[in-house]
Order: C-alpha cells, then sequence, then structure tokens
C-alpha cells in the first residue's frame, strides 16, 4: 500500500500498518517476513511496535546512492560506475537477473568487503570528497548491525518496486489538473491498477487476480462472478447437474478491517504550517525522485551539501604542535573560559572566576568561542576547561586578544592554532561558507552549534517563520522511553557537566544541546548507534524531568533501579546539588517552576540564582493569568496561558508588559537571520523556537478583500499592558485587540 504522509512520523507509520496487520490477520496469512526501507534505524521502532518479528533492512539503491553522492565530480567523474559497483559488489554476492533475486553477502563479510572497497577509493586520492569520511562512518554502522543483510535469499528484497513508482506519481501531478479530491481519486485508481499488475505478472497469481485477466475493475469482475455463482448455486439446490466445465469463479474475499480511504484530517501542528497560502505557484509538483540530487541525498543524511565539491582536508601539523599530545576529547563547540564545578555538599557553592577584561572582546559582527591559556601538563587542557562549553557573541576586535589567551578549538585530535596563526593559515575545507552544525565549520574562530537539521520552507514570510517549528523531526523534540542509550548518555554528561535547571540561562541550553548531539555522533560512528540530534527545548523536559524524579527519590530514599540495585540512582541522585544550601527543613518541599522548568529557590534568601516570584527571566509570567474576554457582546471568563519560555529579551517585562516594537523587532530580526542567511542552528535557536510557537498560537490570517487588504493580526495579551506600539497598527476586532504586522503580509517569495 502507499499512502501520502505529511509529517513523514512513525505514528502515521504505525497507522498504516496496523491496518495491514489487521488484514493479514482477518484473511488467515501470516505476517510478513522481511520490511525494505530506505531510512532502517529511523523507522524500526513504528514497524516493530506492528509486526515484533519482522526484519526490518535497508535497500540496497539508496545505500549505493548515499556513496555516490561523496563523488567528486558527481557523473563527470570517470570513476563514479566503478565506485557504485564495487560498493554494490561489497554487498551483494549475485545481482537479480533472469527471474532469480539477488543475494547477499553474510552480515561479517558485507562489514569487511565495505571497509576494503571505501580504503581503495581513498588511496586513489581523486574519488571522495570531504562529505564522504560522515557518510561512510554512518553507512558503516548500519551494515554493522545488520541493516543490508538478509534472512532469506528466496524472496526479492531490494525496494526497486515503490521506487519505480515515483514516476507514476509524479505524472499524476502532471496531467491532470485536479484539486485534492480529484487527486485522491486518481490515486486510489494509481495504486489499484499497479497493485493489480503486479499481483498478475507474479509466477502464481492468486485465483481472483488471475480471473481479472489483469484488468483493475475488481468490482465489476468480483460482481460478475458472484452473479454467476448463485446461477449455479440455483441450478444445484433445483435438482440439476452443472454441465461440464461449468465451475464457480473466485471471487474477492473482503477483509473488514475498519480502515478508511481517503482523505484525512491533519494535526494542527501539520496544517498550521499550510494556513496561511496566499498564491498557488505555477509548478507545484512533489519530487519524489528527488533523492537522486547528491545534494538532497547528503541533506537528508544531515549534511552539508557543499562538502561534495570539496577535497577531504589534509592536515598541517606545525613542528610545535606535532610535539604536543593531542587532546581527543576536545567538544565541536569552543570553549569560552574553564567555569568550576558546583561543589557536591548542597550547603557550598563555587563561582567562577573573573574573566579578565581583554578576553571579553571578539571579533565583531560574528560569534567567538575562545579559552584562556592555561598551563598544560603532558600537552593536557584542564578537565574544566574541556568539560564546560559557553557561546559567546560579545563584540570586539581579534587584535586586542593577547595572542597566548585565545585558542580555537576545532573539536578534532589536534591543538589549536593560535589567534595569529588561525588568521595567517587559510585552508579550504574551513571556508568562510554555510555549513551544517555536525560539521567543523570555521571562520576565524566562529563555531556553529550541533542542533537538529531544520528545514525552511514555503513561499509566504508566514509559511516559512512556521516551518522553522514543523520542520523538525518529531524525534528531536524529545527523549522517549525506548532510547535507553539516549538517557544514559545525558545522564552522563549531566553528572560530568553539572546541568542544573537553576544556573542554566538560554544559551547554555544551546550549548548543552551541541554537546549532547557531538557526543551522540561520536558514539553513533564508535558503537554503530543510532541516536538522534536533540533540540535544546528536549534536554531541558528531560532534565527537569530527571530533577523532578531525584527530589521525589532523595525524600523517600528510594535509589532502586529496574534492575534490582541502587548505584545507578544514588550516584547520579548526589551528582549534581539542587540547592545551593541546606534546606530549613529536611524534607522542604522544593518549588519548580512550571514555565521554564528551573528550580526557583535553590540558594538561600537574596541568592542571585533564584527563580524571581511569578516572572521567568525573559520577563513572562510564570502562570496563567484570569481574563475577561468579550464573546458574542458577552463578558466570559478565561484563563491566558503564559508564552513558551524563552522568548526574546525585551519583549515582556515584569510580567505585566508588552513592547510591541521589540516584538516586531525580534520577528524581522529572526527573519532575516534564519530565513535569509539560513542560520538555522544559531546560539539563538532556542529563544526563536519559542518565538515562532509564541507567533503561532496568536497569529490570525485575514484574506483580502474589496474593501481592504490582507492582514496578518498578533492578537494581543488582554492581562499584559500595551506598551511603545504605534497606534497605527492596533486593529480591534471581536472584542479583542491586535497589531497588525505588515511584515508578514508582503508577496509570496517566488520559488
Amino acid at each position: 500500500p502507499q499512502r501520502w504522509c505529511p509529517t513523514q512520523g512513525n505514528i502515521e507509520i504505525e497507522e498504516q500498518l496496523q491496518g495491514v496487520g489487521r488484514r493479514l490477520l482477518l484473511l488467515g496469512m501470516a505476517e510478513p517476513e522481511i520490511v525494505v526501507v530506505d531510512n532502517c534505524c529511523h523507522v524500526k521502532a513504528a514497524i516493530l511496535k506492528v509486526f515484533p518479528n519482522i526484519a526490518v533492512v535497508l535497500d540496497v539503491w539508496h545505500f549505493v546512492q548515499r556513496y555516490l553522492a561523496c563523488v567528486l565530480g558527481g557523473n563527470k567523474n570517470p570513476c563514479r560506475s566503478q565506485v557504485g559497483q564495487d560498493i554494490t559488489d561489497a554487498i551483494l554476492k549475485a545481482r537479480a537477473s533472469d527471474g532469480n533475486p539477488a543475494r547477499y553477502w553474510s552480515q561479517e563479510e558485507q562489514v569487511r568487503r565495505l571497509e576494503e572497497a571505501y580504503a581503495k577509493w581513498v588511496e586513489d586520492g581523486t574519488v571522495w570528497s570531504a562529505a564522504a569520511e560522515k557518510v561512510h562512518a554512518d553507512q558503516l554502522a548500519h551494515v554493522k548491525k545488520g541493516c543490508l543483510a538478509r534472512p532469506r535469499d528466496d524472496v526479492r528484497s531490494d525496494g526497486s518496486r515503490i521506487e519505480g513508482s515515483h514516476k507514476g506519481w509524479n505524472s499524476l501531478q502532471r496531467s491532470f489538473a485536479s484539486g485534492m479530491e480529484a487527486l485522491t481519486y486518481l490515486a486510489h485508481d494509481f495504486v489499484l491498477r499497479r497493485n493489480t499488475h503486479i499481483e498478475f505478472a507474479a509466477n502464481v497469481p492468486s485465483p481472483f487476480v488471475a480471473s481479472t485477466h489483469g484488468s483493475h475493475h475488481v468490482r465489476l469482475v468480483n460482481a460478475l462472478a458472484n452473479q454467476w455463482n448463485d446461477l449455479l448455486l440455483d441450478l444445484q439446490n433445483a435438482g440439476h447437474g452443472l454441465p461440464a466445465g461449468m465451475i464457480p469463479l473466485p471471487i474477492l474475499e473482503p477483509a473488514p478491517s475498519g480502515e478508511t480511504f481517503g482523505l484525512t484530517k491533519m494535526t494542527a501542528a501539520t496544517a498550521a504550517h499550510y494556513t496561511f497560502v496566499k498564491q498557488e505557484p505555477e509548478d507545484d509538483l512533489l519530487d519524489l525522485s528527488s533523492h537522486v540530487d547528491p545534494s538532497s541525498v547528503l541533506d537528508e543524511l544531515g549534511i552539508d551539501p557543499k562538502l561534495a565539491h570539496l577535497l577531504p582536508p589534509r592536515p598541517r601539523v606545525s613542528k610545535e604542535v606535532a610535539a604536543t599530545p593531542a587532546d581527543v576529547s576536545a567538544p565541536l563547540v569552543a570553549l569560552r573560559h574553564p567555569i568550576s564545578p558546583v561543589s557536591s555538599t548542597p550547603d557550598t557553592v563555587s563561582s567562577p572566576a573573573p574573566l579578565p577584561a581583554s578576553a571579553v572582546a571578539s571579533h565583531k559582527g560574528k560569534q567567538r568561542a575562545t579559552v584562556p591559556s592555561t598551563p598544560r601538563k603532558g600537552g593536557r587542557t584542564s578537565t574544566a576547561a574541556r568539560d564546560v562549553i559557553e557561546l559567546s557573541d560579545n563584540d570586539g576586535d581579534s587584535e586586542d586578544l593577547p595572542e597566548a589567551t585565545e585558542k580555537l578549538c576545532l573539536g578534532s585530535a589536534s591543538v589549536a592554532p593560535t589567534a595569529t596563526a588561525s588568521t595567517s593559515t587559510s585552508n579550504t575545507f574551513f571556508a568562510p561558507v554555510r555549513r551544517d552544525p555536525l560539521i567543523v565549520a570555521g571562520h576565524g574562530n566562529y563555531q556553529s552549534p550541533c542542533l537538529p537539521i531544520v528545514k525552511i520552507t514555503g513561499l509566504t514570510r508566514s509559511q516559512q517563520f512556521l516551518s522553522y517549528a514543523t520542520g523538525l523531526d518529531p524525534r528531536s523534540i524529545t527523549f522517549s522511553r525506548s532510547e535507553k542509550d539516549a538517557f544514559f548518555l545525558f545522564m552522563d554528561l549531566r553528572k560530568k557537566l553539572q546541568w542544573a535547571t537553576y544556573n542554566m540561562p538560554p544559551r547554555e541550553w544551546v550549548v548543552a544541546a551541541s554537546v549532547f548531539n557531538h557526543e551522540a555522533e561520536k558514539k553513533n560512528a564508535a558503537e554503530g548507534k543510532a541516536l538522534l540530534r536533540k533540540t535544546p527545548r528536549a534536554l531541558l523536559e528531560k532534565l527537569h524531568e530527571v530533577e523532578s524524579a531525584i527530589i521525589q527519590r532523595v525524600s523517600k530514599g528510594d535509589y532502586k533501579s529496574q534492575a534490582g540495585t541502587t548505584k545507578f540512582w544514588y550516584e547520579h541522585c548526589h551528582a549534581v546539588p539542587l540547592r545551593l544550601v541546606k534546606p530549613a527543613a529536611p524534607k522542604q518541599r522544593t518549588p519548580v517552576c512550571t514555565r521554564c522548568k528551573a528550580i526557583m529557590y535553590p540558594g538561600g534568601e537574596g541568592c542571585a540564582q533564584n527563580h524571581k516570584r511569578g516572572v521567568c527571566s525573559d520577563g513572562a509570567r510564570t502562570t496563567s493569568q484570569a481574563v475577561t474576554r468579550i464573546v458574542n457582546g458577552q463578558p466570559v471568563p478565561a484563563q491566558e496561558e503564559p508564552p513558551q519560555w524563552p522568548q526574546p529579551a525585551g519583549i515582556f517585562k515584569d510580567g505585566k508588559k508588552f513592547y510591541a516594537r521589540r516584538f516586531l523587532a525580534a520577528l524581522e530580526e529572526m527573519y532575516e537571520r534564519v530565513v535569509k542567511k539560513g542560520d538555522v542552528d544559531s546560539e539563538r535557536s532556542m529563544e526563536y523556537l519559542a518565538l515562532t510557537s509564541l507567533l503561532q498560537s496568536r497569529l490570525e490570517y485575514s484574506p483580502a478583500t474589496d474593501l481592504r487588504p490582507a492582514m496578518a493580526l498578533f492578537r494581543l495579551f488582554d492581562g499584559l499592558d500595551l506598551e511603545d506600539c504605534p497606534t497605527e497598527i492596533v486593529v480591534e476586532r471581536d472584542g479583542s485587540r491586535f497589531i497588525h504586522i505588515n511584515y508578514l503580509c508582503q508577496d509570496p517569495v517566488r520559488v
């Protein structure tokens, strides 16, 4: 079966497969043994929920295409076809031919052959681009997990039939000028014809399909067969014998699985992305064959497509650097300054040493990340300098920094050069171009965070704004219970870096997510895991959940884990102090902010790290507020929820005021930075996601009429005072106040 999946989420796969499973059960057929997909580890959990005994494997075509996307020069490279042949031969013992299915090597043999094939072309030096190393590590991890092996060789399991349907889908969209409803019927007809053709061409088709003689009019054939069988039954009931050659015809066996086929209602999150369409593009085709383009393949793998045109970096190590032992534990995001870890005893707290004035300067207009020079023993930096990471966005000139106090940390197994050396040495691999956050992308001393990939889509500015939230992989915004490896990695980093909600401002969450994602990528490459990148919000929610559990366990003295031991929870319950001073009472309640998830009063009275009463760090209220709204001319009591934390600074103040100009400026700043410049993974990504959530929850679009132009209206907060707002943009409608955001009413972007 084929289906349009708007969000491509696992829940849609589960819904579809549950229907297939019910049909198989009703028909008394066995469950499938193998399912072939193009993103095995991403959808495996969803498939196993429905068919727990099925083997989820990766198709060879997509596997090979990911390697070919890393060939320098693409189709113009004379070695490209031979590279594809070598990668295929590493997986297949024999290709499919003359009706015989392909035969696969064993898993161990596939690993050995693939490493040899890749190394062969590494030695050549003219084949692999800078993206190849990451792609090879990812694909080798799939092979080591058995994703390319097959439990049996007597069935076709290459997935090529589904790939061959892409041209048919695009033909439907090109050939028929139709709306969604008509296209749905055309899709039904297309799938029915295709499935009938495949079944009819099988070596042993089912009796009913054989009786159709290849016709897709299955209802007509079934109705005629039922009438024929009724006539034969009437003859038998009348006592007449059936003439020779007159036998009952096979009928279509129904499977009342309770499924519905056709248009279904989108979720609110998905529908919001398409709410503000003002003009249809001239050729709005869904390019289902886009994955043959190397740029699309690399983009799906989370790798900057520009790396496909660059040679791998050749390390240049000076004598001085070569004599110094490498620090292999250097993180992806550069260090700013070492922070002394918080003492493990709850009644004391240590403060970070103040920074010298010279260490505050940074390159104007760009983010800098530096680590102050510290005495080395054996060529290694201190633990605090390696483990604690902080982003900065100060202004200044690089010349203001002493040469010995600024070092660039690229997250590789090499010691960073000095600031002077970094500006005098050019390297084509670290060219000043935009890169994916996974790739070490340096420009001067700038380091981008390592965050989940966000795809900005849409024709209008409002669509592009909202796609910043809806373009995320749903699995990146939360920690599911099945992600055991991610949980243990999170707990280890929490202990190591002393994460606590009360001392984590928004940009520290971006740093924390970058560290987690970098460590996850290293674990994936080293251990063959499939850990996903997480958003800063996901870490915030998880740390809140963990701290709440720790508070409960400590108060009850319960450290027993599911395995029956107490070592794990006792260690982590006392790894990070949740209070900076001892509570007045042994079992004093620990209040937690329901909005920013931070422990509100970790210190004593007057402590700077205590949460303000009723107001979060971004100036918005912590809880909902009772307001009165006018509905149909009548006052109605209601609760007004606060916006998601953290909002950009200056929009809210004291939980009582909303500054319109700062809000509009933040929207324009976000659009310029995220949409136009493509900076989707900046240090302010957490604030931008919260701002997108605020816009999505309160934006109403009024289409143009003969009397007035189109309007994008942002509903104001009833319980907040409106400050610094031009009167001409305030609109009152149905008892509510709005501000007209003209910036979102521009013409659609031409694509």
